[in-house]
């Protein structure tokens, strides 16, 4: 049997669930969200610390890093994003509308691409003492 289907976040879905079962498509963030109680922890941080490996204009259209610091900014908590690069204008981050965000790239300090990669650690360390020391 041949169902036509509409595309979801990252699956199909059949038309008879949406159209006759109430289906609503849900992103996993969403869930998560829910059940882990996100909204509850981030309005009782005092700086909100996420990570991507590249940060860019394709964030704001739904990944995690993204939605989690939307919901920070909704509390009017600091955001700090921790990527191995970022790849976005003053505009395109303008456009996101955060008030208080920062980010913090690997490519910016690591010596070259094979550092990055076998110390990140290192460098994300250094990356969020630097920013906690402006907290202070």
């Amino acid at each position: 049997m041949h169902h036509d289907r509409i595309r979801g976040d990252r699956f199909l879905i059949p038309h008879p669930l949406i159209n006759f079962l109430g289906a609503r498509r849900v992103s996993g963030f969403e869930i998560f969200a829910k059940y882990a109680d996100l909204d509850r922890h981030v309005k009782a941080c005092n700086v909100l610390i996420t990570g991507e490996g590249k940060f860019d204009r394709t964030d704001a259209q739904g990944k995690g890093p993204y939605l989690l610091a939307k919901m920070a900014e909704k509390h009017k908590k600091p955001i700090w994003v921790l990527c191995g690069t970022a790849d976005i204008s003053d505009s395109e981050l303008a456009e996101m509308n955060f008030s208080n965000i920062k980010i913090g790239q690997i490519a910016n300090i690591a010596p070259n691409i094979i550092e990055a990669n076998n110390r990140a650690a290192k460098f994300l360390s250094a990356i969020a003492r630097d920013f906690a020391l402006e907290l202070a």
